[in-house]
């Protein structure tokens, strides 16, 4: 009867131990339940059917701790920055004007990729949803795209940024002329803007041309595109 109540004594004090004792494998000094010092393999994982949502195991690199956070496996990475308006059929300007440049017409139908609704056909303007890098490529040629000297009054392109009430110029590239003989000079009527640029939120993006010495007429028969893109933060 002794070594039945001695049997009982010790399987209680076990029992207490396994409850509130934590366990280290390959650490003398646990931290946790469980606290392992060293990989871990598993040999058998479960299936499972997808789900919209899972709850993923991470490594918290500070603590070493192993923590959970829910996320999705289907959710879109797609760029809802980017913006694309593109006029093939001629080109109108708007009376409204920076330094010399017209701002460029686009209408709704130019505007062929909007993710995001940031490009307005009725502004004529993109506004920047979220503070980061962007890449902004800006493209004009005027008919097809060789003409004779028009470079009075310094005819290029620019792109516009305004913040609060303040219009500033962001970038600009002027055409360029060449000199065929002392009779014949051309202006090279096609120029192209492509670099990146540290934006803020609720900036607004303007896209301009500075006619210069180039007669209205040549409008008709030009072409403009404009993408836009976050590519950081």
């Amino acid at each position: 009867m002794k070594n039945f109540y001695t049997s009982l004594s010790m399987l209680a004090l076990f029992s207490s131990l396994t409850v509130s004792a934590q366990v280290g494998i390959n650490n003398s000094n646990p931290q946790a339940t469980l606290d392992i010092n060293g990989n871990v393999i598993v040999r058998t994982v479960v299936p499972t059917t997808t789900a919209a949502n899972y709850d993923f195991l991470v490594l918290n690199p500070t603590s070493k701790v192993v923590e959970k956070f829910n996320g999705s496996l289907t959710g879109s990475s797609s760029n809802t920055t980017i913006a694309k308006a593109e006029t093939t059929t001629g080109i109108s300007l708007l009376t409204v004007g920076f330094g010399g440049y017209n701002q460029i017409n686009f209408a709704p139908a130019d505007i062929t990729i909007n993710s995001g609704s940031n490009f307005s056909a009725t502004t004529d303007s993109y506004t920047v949803p979220s503070t980061g890098i962007y890449a902004i490529y800006y493209e004009f040629r005027y008919d097809s795209g060789l003409k004779a000297s028009l470079l009075g009054g310094s005819p290029g392109i620019g792109i516009f940024k305004t913040v609060g009430a303040t219009t500033s110029l962001l970038d600009q590239r002027l055409f360029n002329g060449i000199t065929i003989s002392p009779l014949i000079s051309l202006t090279i009527s096609q120029s192209s803007i492509n670099s990146i640029y540290n934006l803020t939120k609720n900036d607004v993006i303007y896209f301009g041309l500075n006619q210069g010495g180039v007669a209205l007429g040549l409008l008709g028969s030009s072409f403009a595109s404009v993408n836009i893109r976050k590519i950081s933060d």
